[in-house]
């Protein structure tokens, strides 16, 4: 009998009862797709065996502000043979490999690793071996492990890949065993391993920090006891080699939270306010189910006259509520699952672990207990309001929907200022002065494999690229870099004045090898001294550029050019030939750090130029140049790989993309809440209208005016409106609080962004209001005196 009852009712109330479904669907499908990604990212375990054992210990460079710093061969070494709580340690060097196919050479991620990294992963391969494990042995030369997704794309998925022959960087290598699907570390595109080898300096001086670990924790041990071991080992390891050891400490970090890195607080970020849009969504719903039960008082008391108890009413309307709610959930549900489907296939660099995304069970708990709980705390108000008693029921309802009114406004003025001192940040970001140029500049990446390219290679590969990208119709001048800018690629050395050796807190500046015009073509000055020359790539006379922050702290007032510097532990002194303006190469978010500029010939490390990038001024568009500079370094070694083609421009947007992708998720959830907060001040007042109707026309007929009427229904709509943005400001402050960690050049209180998102909020408001009073200024006041208008 009662299903009877709850259809009919919703037959009877068809838009409103199809509006409240579709209110509490979009609740849940935006509320199940965040949780998903939250389950996924940041809650479910990292798919390896008791994974809450694996951490990442990194090198920590406290004086020159670096807590995140590569390992050396030898300190990775002492680190793993003496930290107790570690049950293995594992080294890495992340690289491009040029993978030579049977039409032209392709560039694969991939990784050199210790034997006994898929040991501390606890990995074993879906088809042949891994790689032998014996750390007092060479490791083996020659062969490879591939990812699941290179055997499925490169070989088919065939069975008969193992022990089969590809080409490395111009070597031959030998397919030994296929990993299974789950494994994509340590970045997610990573799809070919090959064993580590140490072939001498420098690679094994102590001072050169070029490898990544990961450790596995023995039962039973805290990260707390690895921290502390660790760090007693680096105090060691400074006192006994203090050249290349002075000045670091360690630290160890789970190694989830390592591959999460800064996504987590834009996650938390979002997951709050989807949650605030939630509550929002069925404040609306409980307003909706207050005018619809308000609609039904007459059958209320009827049905009460005829024997209804005051539960089995009550449990009517509850019900109802419940009914909506369902049908809601389950069309969310339908919708997350096909929301769930695209947030799979967002770039890994977005968004850590997005290829875990999925629909569990867990998801459809969470939806359905998320909704039966709103359904009992929203459903239960509007239930009890329609069954007040006559006298009491008008004011009742009017206190009621104006709580409402304020409540669902106050929840979205934090979000509307939230989103606004996003924006702000971004924009502070895009506005940041580089000190180089970006429009106008096209940049191209080729790998140069080290064991096929020594630094006399790598100059005269250079200078044949140049050329060649130097004849094309558009371009203006071409140089090449190691170290792109705005990018992951970094390299750091040690830089200072010869009378600092042995000295604390000695200044770390990122490492950049340049071609001759390379400053001149990205724009960057010379404010003293001279670019490097051809001339000079011929010489013996070791010399240097420095950017002006790192030649004012070693030089202070005096003339840097012509002065000495050491980098890194080297005795070599380096004669300083220039100082260019400083450019935030590394990140926009932070003071530009120190760097030094090196010759290509006279490079340190050989592998910081493997993977070259060529830099083009250009006139006009640069992407029209992208096809006719991939062919030109194509022509010059058909066997290298070209990596990548695009304007300078995209590689800033790249660095901008989490932020900008945060902020505008954050803006539509904001938007959405403005839109939802002005229909609860819609649908309010419009009921409120309806029911005053008669008592507006007795008041017109007594001489009020239409200005005094249309003011008072405005009146009535903004007064608890008002009340909630007042309430929202005050909790707004907590949510920049939160913002903190992600924004830049915003202060916790952002005085715009606050009167920003008052103002929007209160043209909402109006805007919300005008159509209930012209209802209530255009109805004839003779119909509503002579018609009982309810």
């Amino acid at each position: 009998m009662i299903y009877r009852e709850l259809f009919r009712g919703l037959t009877r109330q068809r838009g409103s009862s199809v509006l409240v479904v579709l209110l509490v669907a979009i609740g849940v499908s935006l509320s199940t797709s965040i949780f998903a990604v939250v389950d996924s990212v940041l809650l479910n375990p990292l798919p390896y065996t008791q994974s809450d054992r694996l951490v990442t210990p990194w090198c920590v460079a406290r004086s020159f502000g670096v807590d995140k710093y590569p390992f050396s061969w030898d300190n990775y070494r002492d680190y793993r043979d003496r930290v107790e709580a570690f049950e293995g340690v594992a080294a890495m060097r992340i690289a491009t490999m040029t993978l030579e196919g049977e039409d032209h050479p392709a560039s694969v991620n991939g990784a050199r690793v210790t034997a006994n990294l898929f040991e501390v992963l606890d990995v074993e391969p879906v088809l042949g071996r891994l790689f032998e494990d014996d750390i007092e042995r060479a490791p083996e030369v020659g062969v490879a492990l591939i990812s699941h997704a290179l055997w499925q794309r490169a070989f088919g998925g065939e069975s008969d890949v193992i022990g089969r022959g590809i080409r490395l960087d111009g070597r031959p290598h030998t397919v030994v065993g296929v990993l299974p699907a789950y494994f994509r570390f340590p970045r997610s595109d990573s799809e070919v391993f090959v064993p580590l080898a140490i072939e001498g300096p420098p690679e094994s001086d102590r001072a050169f920090h070029f490898l990544r670990l990961v450790a596995r924790l023995e039962e039973r041990r805290s990260i707390e006891e690895a921290q502390e071991q660790i760090e007693t080992v680096a105090a060691q390891l400074a006192e006994a080699y203090p050249d290349g050891n002075r000045n670091l400490s360690a630290r160890v970090i789970p190694l989830k939270d390592e591959l999460v890195g800064t996504s987590k607080r834009s996650l938390e970020t979002l997951f709050s306010a989807v949650q605030l849009l939630f509550v929002i969504a069925w404040t609306n719903v409980a307003i909706l189910l207050l005018v619809q039960g308000m609609a039904r008082r007459g059958e209320l008391e009827l049905r009460a006259a005829l024997g209804a108890t005051r539960v089995r009413l009550f449990a009517l309307l509850l019900s109802r509520a419940g009914l909506l709610a369902a049908l809601g959930c389950g069309l969310g549900l339908l919708a997350g699952s096909f929301g769930l489907l695209g947030l799979r296939g967002i770039d890994p660099v977005l968004l850590p672990r997005a290829y875990e995304i999925e629909l569990t069970f867990e998801l459809v708990l969470w939806a359905v207990c998320i909704t039966l709980l709103a359904a009992l705390a929203f459903g239960t108000l509007p239930a009890w309001a329609a069954l007040t008693t006559t006298r009491t029921i008008d004011l009742k309802r009017k206190k009621l929907s104006g709580r409402l009114v304020a409540v669902q406004v106050a929840l979205a003025i934090p979000l509307l200022v939230a989103s606004t001192m996003q924006l702000r940040s971004v924009r502070a970001l895009a506005a940041v002065e580089t000190g180089f140029d970006v429009d106008d500049i096209l940049v191209a990446g080729v790998a140069l494999p080290v064991n096929q390219f020594d630094l006399p290679g790598q100059k005269r590969y250079i200078d044949r690229a140049v050329a060649v990208l130097g004849e094309i119709p558009g371009v203006v001048s071409v140089a090449a870099m190691s170290h792109p800018p705005l990018t992951q690629r970094q390299a750091a050395i040690v830089t200072y004045r010869p009378d600092q050796a042995g000295q604390s807190g000695l200044p770390n500046a990122h490492y950049r090898v340049i071609s001759e015009g390379l400053l001149r073509t990205l724009g960057i000055p010379i404010f003293s001294g001279r670019e490097f020359e051809p001339r000079d790539e011929g010489g013996s006379r070791p010399i240097v550029i420095l950017d002006a922050k790192l030649a004012k702290t070693l030089f202070e007032d005096r003339d840097p050019v012509g002065q000495k510097v050491r980098l890194g532990t080297a005795k070599t002194l380096w004669e300083v030939v220039g100082v260019a303006g400083e450019a935030q190469l590394v990140s926009l978010d932070k003071e530009p750090d120190y760097t030094v500029y090196v010759p290509i010939l006279q490079n340190l490390f050989p592998a910081a130029l493997n993977m070259p990038e060529f830099v083009l001024r250009t006139e006009g568009r640069p992407e029209t140049l992208a096809s006719s500079v991939r062919a030109a370094l194509q022509e010059v070694d058909p066997n290298q790989a070209v990596l990548d083609v695009r304007p300078m421009e995209s590689q800033l947007d790249d660095w901008l993309s989490e932020r900008r992708a945060v902020s505008a998720l954050l803006w539509g959830i904001a938007a959405a809440a403005l839109v939802l907060a002005g229909a609860c001040i819609y649908a309010t007042l419009a009921f409120a209208v309806r029911y005053r109707l008669r008592e507006m026309a007795i008041r017109a007929a007594l001489g009020a005016g239409s200005a005094r009427l249309a003011r008072a229904v405005v009146s009535d709509g903004l007064r608890p409106g008002l009340v909630g943005i007042v309430a929202g400001l005050a909790f707004a402050g907590l949510g920049g609080r939160f913002l903190m960690g992600v924004l830049y050049g915003v202060s916790v209180l952002d005085v715009p962004s606050l009167v920003a998102a008052a103002g929007l909020m209160f043209l909402a408001m109006v805007a919300a209001c005008i159509a209930p009073a012209r209802r209530a200024v255009h109805e004839s006041p003779t119909r509503l005196l002579r018609e009982d208008v309810r």
